[in-house]
């Protein structure tokens, strides 16, 4: 029978594999070389010692968008993002140099230094934990695998213990006076 429209014979399309698009746009290609801008983009990210999610607020980009730059998605990241991205470095080149000057101390030797400015005993790893506010396999792990938080966060903690370190010595003084 013959329709408007519809020819009779069988027609073979070859459309090869139709997940083939799918699998090209999904993740970066590891191999796939990222352009200068891509790559000084990802860079500075990583000096700041920021993760994609707290480093696209500040750039005014979703973090899609950077993946696709930092993957090598799309190209060459445009030149706003740049300008974004390099003063951003520029303003935060004090904490740059503080995320650095941790990197040739391994974590033992700061979770220890840590303890013995909060007078805990260094096995003490739950009271560590609480007071710089991680959980106990957390230290447990930097410790002994020697995995690391990440700069920024590693100097949050650095500060946290400065600051509890102070008030216990602020408690002892006020004490002394009693006494």
């Amino acid at each position: 029978m013959n329709f408007p429209g519809i020819s009779s014979g069988e027609i073979k399309k070859d459309h090869g594999d139709p997940f083939a698009i799918v699998k090209r746009r999904s993740k970066g290609d590891p191999s796939r070389p990222l352009s200068q801008q891509n790559s000084r983009l990802r860079d500075i990210r990583m000096q700041l010692g920021l993760s994609q999610e707290l480093f696209c607020p500040a750039e005014n980009i979703h973090t899609a968008t950077l993946q696709s730059y930092e993957y090598g998605r799309t190209a060459i990241a445009p030149q706003s993002v740049m300008d974004t991205a390099e003063e951003i470095f520029k303003q935060e080149k004090g904490m740059i140099k503080k995320n650095l000057s941790n990197d040739d101390r391994s974590m033992k030797a700061i979770v220890d230094e840590w303890a013995d400015a909060l007078r805990i005993p260094k096995d003490d790893i739950a009271t560590i934990a609480e007071v710089i506010g991680v959980s106990k396999s957390t230290v447990h792990r930097w410790i002994h695998d020697g995995m690391r938080p990440r700069p920024r966060e590693l100097n949050g903690y650095m500060r946290t213990v400065k600051r509890s370190a102070a008030r216990i010595e602020a408690s002892d003084r006020a004490i002394a006076k009693i006494y």
